[in-house]
């Protein structure tokens, strides 16, 4: 089967079971504009759990989205000789250069809205799958450093995507999407790839040396706003 957009044609894939998992995660979590709003959580709940595969058009369909992702993810797995589209992939495609363009078109729209500048470079930030280190407890959520050459970013308010605490003792690193924690003590290649990528990103490393820390409590209500959501996926 093939996937279309906009009269270009690509090859649809399938989906592991914890990727599958991690882009719905990802995706109900992302300040996007309410792109997601028609997805049912219950049936998203349901196709979370259950242990199996997935095309991306069937994923793309009960998210109830209508945007490219699924064609841009595909065309990311075939860029990258993947036959099935995992986790790694998952976590490289939202922290690459193809994601990072993506974010940049969507500020457009906030500051067409009146969004204010900072908040447009925070959502920027937010936007891209960020390497954590130095996690901590902070009440009930977590915080790190985002650290890539010259930039340094506090980022707080960050929300676990199950019931299992981290250990903050053993595990000093995660990766971020928004207030959402993607993973905990990351693969070091999966960590050092998205640095190098972000790095070389002069517009992405312009915007992140603007930015000294991102509170997701008090941007947005992110914190609370991914915590309900996740609340809502594991009843």
């Amino acid at each position: 089967m093939f996937l279309e957009n906009k009269g270009e044609k690509m090859r649809e894939y399938k989906i592991e079971q914890e990727a599958k998992r991690l882009i719905i995660l990802m995706i109900i979590s992302c300040k996007g504009f309410d792109e997601w709003k028609d997805a049912d959580s219950k049936d998203l709940k349901i196709l979370m759990e259950e242990d199996r595969e997935v095309n991306v058009n069937e994923l793309m369909t009960k998210l109830g989205g209508k945007s490219s992702l699924g064609f841009r993810l595909s065309r990311f797995a075939e860029e990258n000789k993947q036959e099935v589209i995992d986790t790694n992939l998952v976590i490289k495609f939202f922290g690459g250069a193809e994601h990072i363009a993506h974010a940049n078109l969507e500020s457009m729209i906030l500051k067409q809205k009146g969004e204010e500048d900072e908040n447009v470079d925070k959502f920027i930030i937010g936007h891209i799958e960020l390497p954590l280190e130095e996690i901590a407890k902070n009440g009930d959520t977590y915080e790190g450093v985002y650290r890539n050459g010259q930039v340094k970013i506090k980022i707080k308010g960050l929300i676990r995507g199950t019931e299992d605490e981290i250990d903050v003792r053993k595990n000093k690193k995660v990766i971020c999407h928004f207030s959402l924690i993607t993973d905990v003590n990351p693969k070091e290649e999966i960590v050092e790839w998205l640095k190098r990528e972000q790095a070389v990103h002069k517009g992405f490393m312009d915007v992140a040396k603007r930015v000294l820390e991102v509170d997701y409590a008090k941007f947005w209500n992110l914190s609370n706003i991914t915590r309900e959501i996740v609340k809502e996926l594991q009843k």
